[in-house]
C-alpha cells in the first residue's frame, strides 16, 4: 500500500515552513535594527553624563558632549555609503563610511584627527603597518585609527556587561569597524552606536555593540585639561617659609628695632617670653620713651564679634613698606595661629598730638583687609606682592597728575571698604588742583593734597558725629577749615579755625564759650604765643568768608568718572572653558564637575594655577577690565537656589596665580546679565522677610567686589525671578503679596519716593495719611533698608496704593525677632511677623 500525504499534511508543513521563516526574518530584522529598539536613557540606569573638563574649539560645549552632539550632526546628513579618496581628505561630497563618523564628530569637536593621525604616524611609524604614508587617507582606516587611540586615549573595558563604563561620546572598535558610543541603551543598559556600516543598514543609530562582532577597543579621549591641573598640583613645590624669628612660650624675648622715613626716632617690636604678656610696638625719640602701640592679632576674622584676639604661635616675618602711599608706613607680619600661617597687617597712621607734643607713626590692625589677605595669598609672598593688592603696581610715592595720586587713594579704600566712603573734589587752598576728601559719614574724614608730584594726607582722620563734634567746613580757595564742638550736654561750646600749616591743616586757635555765662576764653595751639587780640583777629579774618560743609557726595564710582577714569569694560564668558588677557598675561579658566552639586574652578596663567572646590552645579563668569590697569574676574556658583560669587583679583604680580575670594555680601546674581560695570542688579533671597526675593544695584569697587549703589533693595515676585516669559518680567513692578490675618491703622503715604513714614498719627508731615485697613488686606512688597544690621525697614503698598513702613528688628544672632511690634498703633493695636502671611 502506498503512502499517501495528504494534503492537509502538506499544508500543515508548508504552514510551520512559513511560520518558521517568519521568525527567522523577524529575528534578523530585530538583530539587524530594521525592527526598532526600544530606546532608553542613561538616567533610567542612574548613570550620569560624564564632562569633561576640556573644550578644545572652546563653543562653550564640553568635548566629550561636543564628540557626541557632532556625530549626530554627521549622520543626520544621512551619509551614503562609498569607500572614496579625497585629496582633501575629508570627503567633501554625499558619501562616507564608518571612519568619517568620527572623523567628523573630532573635527567640530575642535580635533583634526587628518593632522593628529598623520604627526603620530610620522613619530611613531614603527607601530603603524603602513609603507607609504598618505595624510588623505590614513586617518580614514579603521586599523590606523585603532593605533592612535592606543596612543593618546584612555583604553576602558570591553565587556558590555560592564554598561556603566560605557560613556557616551566613548569610540568602540570592532575588527574593520568603528563607531562612536550614542546616548541611548537598550533594556539592558548596552548602549546604541552611532555608526555607518554599509548601504543596506537600518539606521545610524542602532543597538548593535554586541553584535556587530569582537570588539579590539574601546577608547574615551582624554581629559588633557584635568589631566594637567592634577598634574601640576601633584608635582608643585610646598612653598618654603622662613624660620621663626620668635616662638610664643619659648621663654625668650624677642626684640626687633627699626626705623622709618618719616619718623626720626627708633621703633622696638617687642615679643614676650611667655602669653601672659602682649606684643607691643614702642618708640622713643632723643632718648626719651614716648609711647607703646599694642598690637592685635585676631582669630577668625570673618565674624568680628566672634574674634578671639591671641598672641600667634610664631613669627616667621617682619616686613615694612607704606603699602597705600599716604605717607605712614606700615608693617606686615606672617606667623603661625594654629597650625594656620597667616598674615596681619599693621597700618601706619598720624598720632594725635595735643600743643608740643611730638607727632610720629601709629599702627593699628584691620581685620577686613587680614582676612582677605590669607584668603588669597600663599604664604611666600612679600610685602610688595600685598602692595600690590591694595593700590596695583605704583611702587613709588611720586605720581604724574592729581588724578593718578588720588585713584590710588581710592583703589586702597575701596579695598578695605568696598562702598562705606563717600568722596568729593575741593579747592581747599589757592592753587587750581582739587583737594581729595575721603568721608565716613558721622564718624571722621581725611582729606588730600597733590604738589610737586606727590601725594600729601593733610588732613589724617579727623573724627566728628560723636560727642558734640559737628564736623567740619572750610573756606573755598582761602585755606581756612572751622570746626563746632561741645562738651558736657552743650555746656561748654568750643568753635575752633584752622589753615594749611607744612602740609598739614591744624587747628590753631580756639574760642570757648559758657552755656550759661557770657564768659568767653580764647587758645592758641599754634605754637606762636599770640596774645588775645591777635587770636580775635584771626577769626575776624574768617567772618566774611564763606564757608561751605566739608564731606563727601560721591561713590567711588562717581568720583573717578569725575577724575577722568575710564570705568571697566565687561566680557560675559558663557563657555565654562574659556581663555582671556588681562594687563599682559594671558589665562586659561577651566571648570568641572566633581559630583552632583560640586564644581571645580582652575585658573592658569600658563605657569602657574589655582583650583578651589565648590559646591555648585552650573557657574557664569565675567570679566571686568580696564586696560592697562585693573582687572577682575567674577565666577557666580550656583546651586539649585544659592548662587556664590567668588572674584580673582588679576592684578597682584605674584608668584603664583592668586586664589579667589569668596564675596561674603548677601546679594548674588539670581537672574539677569552684567552688561554695565558701573550699574549691574544682584538679588538675594530674603529670608526673614518671608523668603521673598529683593534686588539691588551695585558697581564694581576698585578692589573688585561689588558695593551697593542704591539706599534701597526693592522686591520681585519669584515668577519673575524663576519664570522664563519676558513679558511678565516686564510686568513686574512689585514683590510677592503678603496678606494681614487682622484688621490695624497706620499712617500711609502714596509718594512711594518717600524714604520715612512718621511712626505716630500726631506727627503726621505733608502727603501722609491715617489708614485703616481690614482683616485680609493684600500688600505688595516694595523695597527695603538695613540698617547697620539694627533693624530692616520693609515697606509694602496696599491694592488701593497707600504704602506703609514696617520695621523688622534684628536679634544679636542676626535673625528677625518674631515678637517685635512691627510698627506703633493707636488704639491699642499691634502687629507682628505672625499676623502677615506669603500669599500662596
Amino acid at each position: 500500500m502506498k503512502n499517501i500525504i495528504s494534503k492537509k499534511s502538506i499544508k500543515i508543513v508548508l504552514l510551520a515552513v512559513a511560520l518558521i521563516l517568519v521568525v527567522v526574518g523577524i529575528y534578523f530584522a530585530y538583530k539587524f535594527n530594521y525592527i526598532p529598539h526600544r530606546k532608553f536613557e542613561d538616567k533610567d540606569f542612574g548613570i550620569e553624563f560624564l564632562h569633561s573638563t576640556s573644550d578644545a574649539d572652546r563653543d562653550g560645549v564640553d568635548d566629550y558632549q561636543d564628540i557626541l552632539e557632532s556625530a549626530k550632526k554627521y549622520v543626520n546628513t544621512k551619509p551614503k555609503y562609498k569607500s572614496k579618496y579625497y585629496e582633501s581628505g575629508y570627503p567633501d561630497d554625499e558619501y562616507g563610511v564608518c571612519t568619517d563618523v568620527v572623523a567628523f564628530a573630532f573635527l567640530d569637536a575642535g580635533y583634526d584627527l587628518q593632522a593628529l593621525v598623520d604627526e603620530d604616524i610620522k613619530v611613531n611609524s614603527q607601530d603603524y603597518a603602513i609603507d607609504e604614508p598618505d595624510s588623505n587617507i590614513d586617518f580614514r582606516r579603521v586599523v590606523n585609527l585603532k593605533v592612535y587611540f592606543d596612543h593618546t586615549a584612555d583604553s576602558l573595558t570591553r565587556d558590555i556587561n560592564k554598561y556603566q563604563e560605557w560613556q557616551a561620546g566613548d569610540i568602540v572598535v570592532w575588527t574593520g569597524h568603528i563607531g562612536i558610543i550614542s546616548d541611548h541603551r537598550n533594556k539592558n543598559g548596552v548602549p546604541f552606536v552611532l555608526h555607518n556600516a554599509n548601504p543596506i543598514q537600518a539606521s545610524y543609530e542602532e543597538d548593535i555593540l554586541g553584535a556587530y562582532g569582537k570588539i579590539v577597543g574601546h577608547y574615551r579621549l582624554k581629559d588633557t585639561e584635568r589631566e594637567a591641573i592634577d598634574t601640576y598640583f601633584n608635582t608643585r613645590e610646598t612653598p618654603k617659609i622662613p624660620e621663626a624669628l620668635w616662638t610664643k612660650n619659648s621663654g625668650k624675648e624677642y626684640n626687633y628695632e627699626f626705623t622709618i622715613e618719616e619718623c626720626k626716632g627708633t621703633y622696638t617690636l617687642h615679643c614676650p617670653s611667655d602669653e601672659s604678656e602682649d606684643i607691643y610696638v614702642s618708640y622713643t625719640a632723643d632718648g626719651v620713651y614716648e609711647n607703646r602701640d599694642i598690637l592685635l592679632f585676631v582669630e577668625d576674622k570673618k565674624y568680628i564679634k566672634d574674634s578671639v584676639e591671641k598672641l600667634p604661635d610664631t613669627i616667621n616675618r617682619i616686613e615694612f613698606s607704606d603699602i597705600n602711599i599716604d605717607g605712614y608706613t606700615d608693617i606686615l607680619i606672617t606667623g603661625y595661629m594654629d597650625d594656620e600661617y597667616e598674615y596681619w597687617l599693621f597700618w601706619g597712621s598720624e598720632s594725635f598730638s595735643y600743643d608740643d607734643e611730638p607727632i610720629f607713626t601709629l599702627f593699628s590692625d584691620n581685620d577686613v583687609d587680614n582676612n582677605l589677605l590669607n584668603e588669597i595669598f600663599t604664604p611666600d609672598l612679600t610685602i610688595e606682592d600685598i602692595q600690590d593688592y591694595f593700590v596695583g603696581s605704583q611702587k613709588e610715592s611720586s605720581f604724574e597728575s592729581y588724578q593718578e595720586a588720588y585713584k590710588i587713594i581710592i583703589s586702597r579704600n575701596e579695598v578695605v571698604s568696598p562702598g562705606h566712603l563717600e568722596y568729593n573734589l575741593i579747592y581747599f587752598d589757592e592753587d587750581d588742583i582739587p583737594e581729595l576728601v575721603v568721608d565716613q559719614s558721622g564718624y571722621g574724614l581725611n582729606m588730600y593734597s597733590f604738589r610737586n608730584g606727590k601725594l600729601i594726607c593733610i588732613m589724617d582722620w579727623w573724627p566728628y558725629g560723636a560727642g558734640g563734634n559737628a564736623g567740619y567746613e572750610y573756606a573755598p580757595k582761602h585755606n581756612w577749615v572751622n570746626n563746632f564742638d561741645q562738651d558736657g550736654g552743650g555746656e561748654y561750646r568750643y568753635y575752633s579755625i584752622g589753615r594749611l600749616v607744612d602740609d598739614k591743616v591744624e587747628l590753631l586757635y580756639c574760642r570757648e564759650t559758657f552755656a550759661e555765662s557770657d564768659d568767653v576764653s580764647y587758645f592758641d595751639y599754634s605754637g606762636n604765643n599770640l596774645t588775645e587780640s591777635q587770636i580775635i583777629a584771626k577769626f575776624n579774618e574768617t567772618e566774611d568768608l564763606e564757608f561751605e560743609y566739608l564731606s563727601g557726595e560721591y561713590n567711588a564710582t562717581e568720583i573717578l568718572d569725575q577724575l577722568g577714569i575710564e570705568s571697566y569694560d565687561v566680557t560675559k564668558f558663557d563657555s565654562t572653558i574659556f581663555d582671556f588677557s588681562a594687563n599682559g598675561i594671558d589665562y586659561h579658566f577651566v571648570s568641572g564637575a566633581i559630583d552632583d552639586n560640586q564644581m571645580f574652578i582652575c585658573l592658569s596663567d600658563g605657569t602657574n594655577m589655582v583650583k578651589n572646590e565648590i559646591h555648585a552645579t552650573s557657574i557664569k563668569s565675567y570679566l571686568f577690565d580696564r586696560k592697562n590697569d585693573r582687572a577682575f574676574l567674577y565666577v557666580f556658583a550656583q546651586e539649585k537656589d544659592i548662587s556664590n560669587l567668588y572674584i580673582y583679583n588679576l592684578n597682584l604680580n605674584l608668584k603664583d596665580v592668586s586664589a579667589p575670594h569668596l564675596y561674603n555680601g548677601q546679594y548674588s546674581l539670581y537672574a539677569g546679565e552684567i552688561t554695565d560695570s558701573d550699574c549691574f542688579g544682584m538679588q538675594t533671597y530674603v529670608k526673614d522677610v518671608f523668603g521673598c526675593v529683593a534686588q539691588k544695584n551695585f558697581a564694581i569697587s576698585e578692589g573688585g567686589e561689588p558695593y551697593s549703589t542704591d539706599r534701597f533693595s526693592y522686591f520681585k515676585e519669584l515668577s519673575f525671578v524663576n519664570g522664563t516669559d519676558e513679558e511678565s518680567k516686564e510686568s513686574s513692578k512689585y514683590g510677592d503679596v503678603i496678606v494681614c490675618d487682622k484688621s490695624f491703622s497706620t499712617v500711609g503715604t502714596k509718594n512711594y519716593s518717600k524714604t520715612y513714614i512718621s511712626i505716630y498719627k500726631d506727627y503726621m508731615v505733608e502727603e501722609e495719611e491715617y489708614i485703616r485697613f481690614n482683616k485680609g488686606t493684600r500688600f505688595y512688597l516694595y523695597k527695603a533698608e538695613e540698617d547697620q544690621h539694627l533693624f530692616k525697614k520693609v515697606f509694602l503698598i496696599s491694592e488701593d496704593g497707600y504704602m506703609i513702613e514696617l520695621s523688622f528688628l534684628y536679634r544679636d544672632n542676626q535673625f528677625v525677632r518674631d515678637d517685635n511690634l512691627l510698627s506703633n498703633y493707636s488704639d491699642g493695636e499691634e502687629l507682628y511677623i505672625k499676623d502677615l502671611h506669603l500669599e500662596n
